[in-house]
């Protein structure tokens, strides 16, 4: 799974990971959005360059390992794109 935001300073933010079933369902029941998923990732690196300014707290998520395509598709269309995870 890739979680991807846009934003209008032309660039895109990524980071991927592992989808944990385990905490979807109870962490965050009757908090913040209503929509949430859990998932293990490279939560250091994500929290040092997690960026609510640019790209706000909401995210979109597409299943399967589409960082490639992505990158490709910011250079076609000239965004920047910021790799939280890594």
């Amino acid at each position: 799974m890739i979680i991807v935001k846009i934003a209008i300073y032309i660039c895109i933010g990524l980071f991927a990971g592992i989808m944990d079933e385990k905490g979807t369902d109870k962490a965050y029941n009757n908090i913040l959005c209503r929509t949430k998923i859990t998932m293990k990732t490279n939560t250091e690196s994500f929290e040092r360059k997690y960026d609510t300014i640019t790209f706000g707290a909401h995210r979109n998520i597409f299943y399967g390992d589409l960082r490639k395509k992505i990158k490709n598709l910011a250079t076609l269309i000239g965004f920047k794109v910021i790799e939280e995870d890594k």
